[in-house]
């Protein structure tokens, strides 16, 4: 199963890319929004997005809407991760959302969940 993955940490990007793979999963992982929207509109059809919620150039919520607007992206499963302790409007509409620091045993599980697997 392919993920994307938008982080714009890179350490925390390199490392849910490294413990993903090591899952199993094939990971397109990109630093912010724009680019997220660019790999989507170019043809990459991932099963899930793992994204952040704190970002610069375009927020978390601000790409979560965008996402849910376009019917091409509506229906891919979204796991927000967050720093944010109390729950947001993107959170509410993400499939998934866990709080940083998370556990890479409760993404597995979120993942599972969202994906059916």
């Amino acid at each position: 199963m392919r993920l994307l993955v938008v982080e714009d940490d890179r350490g925390l990007r390199e490392s849910l890319t490294a413990a993903l793979e090591d899952e199993g999963y094939d990971i397109v992982a990109v630093s912010q929004g724009e680019e997220a929207l660019a790999q989507l509109a170019s043809g990459l059809e991932p099963d899930a997005i793992v994204m952040d919620l704190v970002m610069p150039v375009m927020s978390g919520p601000e790409l979560l809407a965008r996402l849910k607007r376009n019917p091409d992206f509506a229906g891919i499963p979204v796991v927000v991760l967050s720093g944010v302790s109390e729950p947001t409007l993107a959170q509410t509409q993400a499939d998934a959302a866990l709080q940083k620091p998370f556990d890479l045993r409760d993404l597995s599980r979120a993942l599972a969940r969202v994906l059916h697997t």
